[in-house]
């Protein structure tokens, strides 16, 4: 078939019915299944679930050379999940599944995004809940980066503490990705178990400047006054730029009334630099238009074109 002939067929997509849909599904074409995946759920076709399992069993057998990309099994779990289906047998096929393709240079796993979908959908799954943890347990060490952060998100939405202790694991054993530890330390604080502000401020003494920055970071965007008081407390004593410049980007998520008096106050007696940092966060904050006058009123007494030029660029 035609580049031409495969681009109209594409768009025929979005004209077809539960019935042709049902046979789209079954072409052999995996990037056209995955769009008719896709379409299947826009339509909100409960009716063609049994189809979709059907064709992701087709591709998943079928490897690299049936799916390359995973242009098929990707959609389908997506659209599996959006249709509210919860048996959890295709997600676990899917969080197990590991696809090597050639790249040049050697192999890589194109099956990230379908472990990743599949661990947020375990979550909303039947499965029994010391089933889940054990099956997650397994995505934490994933090679993927992605699907490590997606496993914590998923051990998040769980809620239980049992799913907070395997993340603590995590935080403790450590990455060498930052966005994973990150992820792990924010996810601590959200669970709010007994001890977790302790448990995150303690990565504040960590030997590796990333864990630290991961560690303030979380604590400065938190929603907890605790974590606040823990690294504010730090701030006389912070002798890196890096540091000072983490919690005071970190300090415009949070939702406390605390941390925006915090930056106004750094915007008010620090030197430029900080300072730039300051009217960055509080342009990123919910508080953003509230404190546009006042923000005004104190670049304007610093008489700093530096500081005028940064506030222009951030509010506009």
């Amino acid at each position: 078939m035609s580049k031409q002939a495969f681009e109209k067929k594409l768009e025929a997509l979005a004209e077809l019915g539960p019935a042709e849909l049902r046979k789209a599904l079954t072409d052999k074409n995996n990037f056209y299944v995955g769009k008719a995946a896709k379409r299947v759920a826009a339509l909100n076709g409960t009716g063609l679930i049994t189809d979709l399992l059907e064709a992701f069993d087709r591709f998943l057998e079928g490897g690299a050379e049936a799916d390359p990309k995973c242009w098929a099994k990707a959609p389908i779990v997506e659209a599996l999940f959006e249709l509210g289906h919860r048996e959890p047998a295709v997600y676990l096929k899917a969080f197990r599944c590991i696809q090597l393709e050639n790249v040049w240079g050697g192999k890589e796993d194109s099956a990230t995004q379908v472990r990743s979908l599949a661990a947020l959908a375990l979550i909303e799954s039947n499965l029994d809940p010391v089933q889940l943890l054990r099956t997650l347990l397994h995505g934490l060490t994933d090679t993927s980066k992605q699907v490590r952060v997606d496993t914590i998100r998923a051990l998040t939405n769980m809620g239980r503490w049992e799913a907070e202790l395997l993340i603590r694991q995590k935080a403790l054993t450590g990455d060498g990705e930052p966005e994973v530890i990150g992820t792990a330390f924010s996810a601590i604080l959200e669970l709010d178990q007994s001890g977790s502000i302790p448990f995150v401020a303690g990565f504040l003494g960590s030997a590796d400047e990333a864990t630290q920055l991961e560690a303030a970071a979380a604590l400065a965007q938190s929603r907890h006054e605790e974590a606040f008081s823990a690294v504010m407390k730090l701030w006389p004593r912070i002798l890196t730029r890096d540091m000072r410049r983490t919690i005071t980007i970190s300090l415009g998520a949070s939702p406390l009334d605390e941390a925006k008096e915090a930056l106004l106050k750094i915007l008010k007696e620090e030197d430029d630099e900080p300072a730039v940092w300051a009217i960055t966060a509080l342009a990123s904050s919910r508080h953003r238009e509230d404190l546009r006058e006042q923000i005004t009123g104190i670049i304007d007494s610093k008489r700093s074109r530096h500081l005028a030029q940064a506030f222009r660029e951030e509010f506009g």
